[in-house]
C-alpha cells in the first residue's frame, strides 16, 4: 500500500529537469497534497493551494485514486483531472500550479525461492568447475603433447634399431648362389654395419626427420635384400654372337 511521490518544479528549463526531485514516501491510506502543514504531503509554496488534491487507497482492488480539491485545477498527465477522480498508475504525473508530483507504487522486493537459490548456487559451482577444468587442461595438455612426442620419437628409434638388426641377421645368414650375389651382399652388409655404428653413437641426437630418413633408407635396403633372397636382382646378359656381326659387315 506504500507509495512514493517525487516533487519537482514545473519549469521546462534543462537545469531543473536534471535535478534530483524531492522523494517522499507514504504508508497511509489517504494522502493530501497542499500548502497546509496538516497535509500528509505538505509543500511550502505560495502558489500552491492549501489543499490541491487527495490520494486515497481503494482496498478492494488495491488501486489508488486521485481527486482534485474543490475549485482547484489539477492536471493528470497533461489532461484535466476530473472532479470525480481518476485511478493512478505508477509513473503518472499530477500538476498543480508550478509543481509536478510523480506518483509511484512502492512495490516490496520479492525474495527468491529456495529452489532458485539452489539453482543459482549450482550454476556458480558448475561455472567454477568448468573454469578449473579449463585451466587444468591449459596447463596439462602441452605436457601431454610433449610427452607423446617424446615417446613417439623413442618408438621410432626403437623400430629403426629392430629393423636394422633384422636386416643384418638375414643378410649374414643368407647363402649366396653367385659371385655377383656375394659382392652385393657384402656391399649392403658393409652399409648396414656402418649405419649400425652411426646409430650406436648418434641415435639420441637424431631429430624426428632424421629418424624418418633412416627408416626410408632401411626400406630400400629391405627391398634389395628381398630381391637377393628371391634370386632375381641380376638380369642374365645375352651372349655376344661375334660371328654374326662379322658376317653382317662382310655382306655389306
Amino acid at each position: 500500500m506504500a507509495i512514493q511521490i517525487v516533487i519537482r518544479p514545473a519549469s521546462e528549463e534543462h537545469e531543473v529537469a536534471f535535478l534530483a526531485g524531492d522523494l517522499r514516501q507514504f504508508t497511509a491510506a489517504r494522502v493530501r497534497i497542499g500548502r497546509d502543514p496538516g497535509c500528509e504531503c505538505a509543500l511550502s509554496a505560495p502558489d500552491l493551494p492549501e489543499e490541491a488534491a487527495v490520494l486515497t487507497f481503494r482496498p478492494l482492488d488495491g488501486a489508488w485514486m486521485a481527486r482534485p480539491a474543490s475549485g482547484v485545477e489539477v492536471l493528470l498527465n497533461q489532461a484535466p483531472l476530473p472532479e470525480t477522480g481518476a485511478e493512478l498508475h505508477s509513473g503518472d504525473e499530477l500538476r498543480c500550479g508550478d509543481w509536478k508530483f510523480r506518483f509511484h507504487k512502492d512495490s516490496r522486493p520479492v525474495g527468491y525461492a529456495r529452489s532458485a537459490d539452489a539453482l543459482s548456487l549450482l550454476a556458480k559451482v558448475l561455472i567454477a568447475l568448468i573454469l578449473i577444468v579449463e585451466i587444468g587442461m591449459v596447463a596439462w595438455l602441452p605436457r601431454v603433447v610433449d610427452s607423446a612426442r617424446m615417446w613417439e620419437k623413442q618408438a621410432a628409434r626403437q623400430r629403426v634399431a629392430q629393423t636394422l638388426d633384422l636386416l643384418r641377421d638375414r643378410n649374414t645368414q643368407a647363402k649366396p648362389h653367385s659371385p655377383s650375389e656375394v659382392a652385393a651382399r657384402k656391399f649392403f652388409g658393409d652399409r648396414l654395419n656402418a649405419l649400425a655404428r652411426y646409430l650406436r653413437y648418434y641415435s639420441d641426437t637424431l631429430s624426428r626427420d632424421q629418424v624418418r630418413a633412416v627408416s626410408e633408407d632401411l626400406k630400400t635396403y629391405a627391398d634389395v635384400l628381398r630381391l637377393l633372397n628371391d634370386g632375381t636382382p641380376f638380369r642374365e646378359t645375352t651372349p655376344l654372337d661375334a660371328d654374326a656381326a662379322v658376317k653382317a659387315v662382310l655382306a655389306k
